[in-house]
C-alpha cells in the first residue's frame, strides 16, 4: 500500500468499447499476476464511497501476499453542478 509500484495505465478503448475478452488474456494485457486475487476500485475518491475503508482493509491484508489492488479513479467535474 506504499504506492511505489503505482503506475498509470492509459487504456486504447472508452469504457463503453470494453472488448470482451477471457480473464487470463486481461491479465496478460494488463501486466497483472496470475497468481493474485485482484481487488478493483472504480470510481471518484469521494469519502463517501469507503475508499478509506478498503484501503484499510487492504492494508490489514498486507501480510497475504496474494492481493493486488487497482484503483480506477477519475477527479469529478465540479464545473458541471
Amino acid at each position: 500500500m506504499t504506492g511505489k509500484n503505482a503506475r498509470r495505465l492509459y487504456l486504447p478503448f472508452s469504457a463503453d468499447e470494453v472488448p470482451s475478452i477471457i480473464k487470463a488474456e486481461a491479465r496478460k494485457y494488463l501486466e497483472l499476476p496470475d497468481d493474485k486475487f485482484i481487488v478493483l476500485y472504480v470510481g471518484y475518491l469521494y469519502e463517501t464511497k469507503g475508499v478509506r475503508e478498503l484501503i484499510t482493509a487492504l492494508k490489514d491484508l498486507e501480510s497475504v501476499k496474494s492481493v493486488y489492488a487497482i484503483f480506477v479513479v477519475d477527479e469529478p467535474d465540479w464545473s458541471q453542478r
